[in-house]
């Protein structure tokens, strides 16, 4: 798992999270270009990226092809609802690999917390 943001709680939950699931989890500085995300989850086995902004997204969302071990790009702070201001394209917002973070936590509802623990 990839964390890519500012400080936040969600940046915290999703690396703790990461780590309390048995994932390697590297944190990923907001000043990185395509290239150096590319090399990271390349080399960290990334199967989650999580990021704080829709231009982070966007970013990881280009490198999807080259990085076929990813199954879920979450971004936490934005609004994924391609009418919004922040304007996410339609594509990104109808991929099943793209999770608001609400999604994401929510995706965990349904499992009973013997199974989490």
């Amino acid at each position: 798992m990839n964390v890519m943001g500012a400080n936040a709680p969600e940046w915290a939950i999703a690396f703790f999270g990461g780590i309390f699931r048995n994932n390697v989890v590297s944190g990923v500085y907001i000043t990185n270009g395509p290239d150096a995300c590319k090399y990271q989850a390349q080399h960290s086995e990334a199967q989650v990226i999580a990021c704080d902004s829709i231009d982070q997204m966007k970013v990881w969302y280009r490198l999807l092809p080259e990085l076929p071990l990813v199954k879920a790009i979450v971004v936490w702070g934005v609004d994924l609802n391609p009418n919004s201001p922040d304007k996410v394209t339609s594509e990104c917002a109808k991929d099943p690999r793209i999770y608001t973070w609400k999604k994401f936590l929510s995706l965990g509802a349904n499992r009973p917390d013997q199974e989490i623990q």
